[in-house]
């Protein structure tokens, strides 16, 4: 699976290529890749990317975004009750946020996230 952003193999030697060959080609465009945002390792535990946790079979929204989540509900219920929101703007938050959870595999997550939602 290759992206402009992302290379993913599960061979060592070709990863290290990969990134030679890159590094390379920054090098005559006098660009260098940024050493901490850089990585090569294991795709065993998943990559992060773009909020969300790629696997070989599949991607997962990491728990620090749904607890994140959770505090918006939270938040946007304070927003309400205090008459600092619309109902417009309650739903277009929850909206970008289902969203963007959408691709992960998080069909469950996301119904038991609704069933909370009560304003």
């Amino acid at each position: 699976m290759d992206h402009p952003d992302i290379s993913v193999s599960w061979n060592d030697e070709q990863l290290w290529d990969w990134h030679a060959r890159l590094r390379h080609r920054l090098g005559d465009l006098r660009l260098k890749l940024h050493r901490h945002k850089t990585h090569l390792g294991t795709c065993a535990d998943g990559v992060k990317f773009l909020g969300l946790i790629l696997h070989r079979n599949g991607r997962r929204l990491p728990q620090q975004a749904i607890l994140k989540f959770s505090r918006r509900i939270r938040r946007l219920r304070w927003m309400r009750a205090n008459r600092k929101i619309s109902f417009g703007q309650i739903r277009d938050s929850l909206r970008s946020w289902l969203v963007h959870a959408r691709p992960a595999n998080s069909a469950g997550i996301r119904k038991a996230l609704w069933r909370r939602l009560r304003f």
